[in-house]
């Protein structure tokens, strides 16, 4: 049984799009040019990739 069977199609799709849209709140929420826009993509990204890689991978 994997973690994914604990929750139904919609809030699936909400674990998995959470991080992403919260990414997206905190560009939105400070704006600073198309620069401060790539640097905030790329720092959400290296997180998520940091904490995808860290974690264990469940069957």
């Amino acid at each position: 049984m994997s973690v994914k069977d604990n929750f139904t199609a919609d809030e699936w799709f909400k674990v998995m799009t959470g991080p992403g849209r919260a990414g997206a709140a905190v560009v939105a929420a400070s704006p600073s040019g198309l620069t401060g826009l790539l640097a905030e993509a790329q720092a959400i990204a290296g997180s998520v990739r940091e904490h995808v890689s860290r974690a264990g991978r469940t069957p």
